[in-house]
């Protein structure tokens, strides 16, 4: 299924699949992946830890409009709104929310 492009945007994907010129830095393709990718994160850690730290595993990533939105993630800000601007590349978004989690599982005990 094609995601359809806003209006009036223009979109060019360099090397790391980010799409330049549009309104938002990634197409919603992506950006359903990366909400998977942090639904994942939060299952992982929900299962390591026997909690729900932060009452939002279920849901803890919305992309909309070129902001990840999360109350689980402090990503690179520590808010709860990201824009995605401020990130290199899919790989960089994917790796802060990585480091996160890992860093709050080594805090919290659990060894690898």
């Amino acid at each position: 299924m094609k995601t359809k492009q806003p209006k009036n945007s223009i979109r060019i994907v360099n090397d790391d699949g980010l799409a330049i010129g549009s309104t938002s830095l990634l197409c919603r393709e992506d950006e359903c992946r990366i909400e998977g990718f942090a639904t994942a994160l939060q299952a992982v850690e929900k299962f390591m830890l026997g909690e729900d730290r932060c009452g939002k595993s279920y849901d803890p990533m919305t992309i909309s409009d070129g902001v990840m939105h999360s109350y689980a993630f402090d990503m690179m800000d520590g808010g709860r709104h990201h824009p995605i601007s401020d990130y290199i590349t899919k790989k960089h978004i994917e790796s802060v929310l990585l480091n996160e989690t890992m860093e709050l599982l080594q805090e919290k005990g659990v060894t690898f």
